[in-house]
């Protein structure tokens, strides 16, 4: 039988294959349950959940950056929610099904980025580290499933022009620039403002104390004592 003659029997299984939105959001789900469990025992067995600084009554900044509360920083934050969620939602529920699908891994990875920070910067049990952890690591992750949207996208427009659907163009056009736009706008995030603006301060000596650890066989952190917490004032640096 030729193959050919049924077009279903081309067609590649797209739950399956490693670029499918179904495969990406599956993927996702598996990493933030590997990612909750590996920074939970990160802070509690190599950073003592943060007693260092409480014990000193050390000055807990729950803020990445001091400038969080200048309006380049709110102009910044608004940019990357619009451009980041807010768009591929609106893209997600009112453009073409296709379009919307490929948008979702990333909304899916990135809203579960959001309330991880969340949660972790409004935890003063939590070490700095860790708080940085979240955004650096899930950025870092979410880079394949953005060079896998804006392919998507380039397809799905290459195909529109091979069928001369003119009527949808601009469509795809919206969907092909919005991927490139988040590509370009979360490198720039992770490559220059999270790690060579925000981590550098970030992790000074006095903002963020370590646990006093033995390297068991070199490999395995083994706390060495638990300082005795005191009643912190948790202060917010201005």
């Amino acid at each position: 039988m030729n193959s050919s003659s049924h077009p279903s029997m081309c067609k590649s299984d797209t739950s399956t294959t490693s670029s499918s939105p179904f495969f990406l959001a599956r993927i996702g789900s598996q990493f933030l349950t590997a990612v909750v469990v590996y920074l939970w025992m990160a802070n509690r067995f190599r950073f003592q959940s943060n007693r260092p600084a409480l014990s000193a009554d050390a000055k807990i900044n729950l803020e990445l950056i001091p400038e969080a509360k200048e309006p380049w920083f709110a102009r910044y934050m608004v940019t990357f929610f619009t451009v980041g969620l807010l768009l591929p939602l609106v893209t997600i529920f009112f453009g073409p099904k296709d379009l919307g699908l490929v948008s979702t891994p990333h909304v899916f990875v990135l809203w579960c980025q959001i309330i991880m920070e969340t949660l972790t910067m409004e935890d003063p049990n939590v070490h700095n580290f860790i708080r940085l952890l979240v955004p650096i690591g899930f950025s870092v992750y979410r880079m394949r499933n953005l060079a896998i949207w804006c392919t998507a996208c380039w397809e799905l427009l290459s195909s529109k022009w091979e069928e001369g659907d003119e009527g949808n163009y601009w469509y795809y056009y919206w969907g092909m620039g919005l991927s490139v736009a988040n590509l370009l706008g979360w490198t720039y995030n992770l490559f220059v403002m999270l790690l060579l603006r925000i981590t550098p301060p970030f992790m000074e000596p006095e903002r963020s104390p370590l646990a006093p650890v033995e390297w068991k066989g070199e490999l395995i952190p083994i706390l060495l004592q638990e300082p005795a917490v005191v009643a912190p004032t948790h202060q917010k640096e201005s």
